[in-house]
């Protein structure tokens, strides 16, 4: 009986610009790994939010459309979807993923969320117990809204509390203070 190897990696060539090299360069090197590194871990994310999100049935739309049903809803009401259905959604989601409702698990979800729908997130580390977390969107005030009051619903159920720092047309910045420190 004879043994066949079978090759771990598969080579590919990739033609791309040259604004786009140098973007991959860059955030490459920033995260200290090789292009090809980074490439494939953009890839697999990718790979592997389609397949989370066909499984716990997220539904896409229109960005346009979106942010003009959003901004004809009252902030009451946008208060009560974002902390009563939205952080549910969430929580949902980090205990179908993590098991469990953490501060850390919720960052690891809406990141990979943010990251997925072209979304830029950031966390800021203040202290061993104090965060600042922005979002920056093109989404309107009532999205940066409904976002806030989601984090403030997650809250209810966890070890950490929330200050809407600012919610305008294109960002939502949040404070967040917790009882113990997280390793991230």
């Amino acid at each position: 009986m004879s043994e066949t190897k079978t090759k771990k990696d598969q080579i590919i060539t990739l033609r791309t610009s040259t604004k786009l090299y140098e973007f991959l360069k860059e955030h490459s090197s920033k995260e200290g790994l090789p292009i090809s590194l980074y490439i494939e871990r953009i890839l697999a994310e990718q790979q592997n939010w389609e397949k989370y999100s066909q499984q716990i049935h997220l539904i896409e739309t229109f960005k346009e459309h979106y942010t003009e049903i959003l901004e004809s809803i009252p902030t009451e009401k946008l208060e009560q979807i974002g902390k009563n259905l939205l952080s549910k959604l969430l929580r949902d989601a980090i205990i179908y993923e993590h098991g469990e409702i953490s501060l850390k698990h919720i960052f690891s979800i809406y990141d990979r969320w943010a990251t997925h729908n072209s979304l830029i997130s950031k966390r800021i580390q203040n202290g061993p117990k104090s965060y600042k977390y922005i979002l920056q969107h093109q989404l309107g005030q009532a999205f940066s809204l409904m976002q806030a009051y989601a984090w403030i619903g997650l809250s209810q159920e966890s070890n950490f509390h929330i200050i809407i720092s600012e919610a305008n047309d294109s960002m939502m910045v949040l404070e967040i203070k917790t009882e113990q420190e997280i390793n991230m």
